[in-house]
């Protein structure tokens, strides 16, 4: 099924994609440690 976005997060989607990135980044040693995910690469794809 095809997913139908609103045209603002279509609008705002390199935005919202690169501040995604910069949270993982930020949080990638507690996710690493406490949630004990190894694969924070596939996460960001």
């Amino acid at each position: 099924m095809a997913e139908i976005l609103h045209p603002f997060y279509e609008a705002h989607r390199g935005a919202m994609e690169a501040a995604m990135c910069q949270r993982l980044d930020l949080a990638e040693a507690m996710l690493r440690e406490h949630a004990h995910l190894s694969d924070i690469d596939g996460i960001r794809q």
